[in-house]
């Protein structure tokens, strides 16, 4: 249960106006721009937050510092490095799977 009430206060921190150009969008432009969002942070926090957890609990890269690390990642992208994939998709999933548990607790709360 903390954790919709953590998603609900995190709802409250985004600025009505954003909220209402996102709904003022057509399906087909809003479901692109939370992918192109989901994809941002995957290319870019999501290797900034891994190397900076790796470096804090394991020490540093063996292969060289952040610049070895992103270059590491973009081999394993070229490859096809499932769990590459993973990290860029991941912020897109997760932000589907939010807006999926908003949409059925709205219809719950609707019908009750």
């Amino acid at each position: 249960m903390s954790a919709l009430m953590a998603y609900y206060a995190a709802m409250t921190l985004i600025p009505e106006k954003w909220r209402a150009a996102i709904r003022s969008l057509g399906r087909p432009s809003r479901e692109l721009a939370f992918l192109l969002l989901g994809l941002v942070l995957g290319a870019v926090l999501m290797p900034a937050l891994i190397w900076l957890a790796g470096s804090v609990v394991l020490g540093p890269y063996a292969n060289g510092g952040f610049g070895a690390f992103c270059s590491d990642l973009l081999g394993g992208l070229r490859e096809g490095s499932l769990a590459v994939w993973l990290v860029l998709a991941g912020p897109y999933v997760v932000i589907t799977v939010l807006r999926l548990l908003h949409r059925t607790l709205a219809g719950i709360a609707a019908r009750s």
